[in-house]
């Protein structure tokens, strides 16, 4: 009789061992979805040479938009530094948002229209302030500005930057010369190099 019992209370604990792994499993389970669903969806990227961010879009460590004429680019550096650089007689930083030091940091355009610096635990570093302005999207000019528009076209933000012998250029109708045409930007954290307009 005591085999039986012996049996019997294996075959209990056996039964309440494998309900509790089951019910852990599925807590498991459960806890991992809710943590995904909490984050809510990835950030979309911005689309490779575009000169524009757009609504809920995010400029990722090493990407950039770049203007159409490509004398112009916003680029999110892996330091965390915003910089736009333009080319007039070289690449020169143009403006900045001065927040290195904060590794993996990415640039968003809110859906509220607010357009935000991210450190990577989420933490803002820099923001234009601009919410209530749902649709609101980031273009990279061909003059040097970058302008944060709201979806009429009024701008809510701007770097008030220029880019004066391109204008110069342009505006006389004339040709670049080599001296102004553009060569390969200096490092690896800038893009590969742009196309001469006209």
């Amino acid at each position: 009789m005591e085999t039986r019992v012996s049996r019997a209370g294996r075959r209990q604990r056996h039964r309440i061992v494998t309900a509790l792994a089951t019910t852990l499993a599925t807590a498991l389970a459960v806890a991992g979805l809710v943590a995904v669903l909490s984050q809510g969806p990835p950030p979309a990227k911005a689309a490779a040479g575009t000169s524009v961010l757009g609504p809920n879009e995010t400029l990722s460590p090493g990407q950039s938009i770049t203007s159409a004429n490509r004398f112009m680019y916003l680029m999110m550096q892996t330091d965390g530094n915003l910089v736009l650089y333009g080319f007039d007689q070289g690449w020169n930083v143009l403006w900045a948002s001065n927040t290195m030091g904060n590794p993996g940091a990415t640039l968003t355009v809110q859906d509220d229209g607010n357009l935000v610096l991210y450190a990577t635990d989420r933490r803002p570093l820099w923001a234009t302030n601009t919410m209530g302005n749902p649709g609101a999207t980031l273009l990279a000019q061909d003059d040097g500005n970058l302008v944060l528009y709201a979806p009429g076209g009024r701008p809510l933000w701007q770097t008030n930057t220029t880019l004066r012998k391109l204008i110069t250029l342009l505006d006389a109708t004339a040709q670049p010369d080599e001296a102004t045409s553009c060569p390969p930007p200096p490092t690896d954290d800038q893009p590969t190099g742009c196309e001469r307009p006209g």
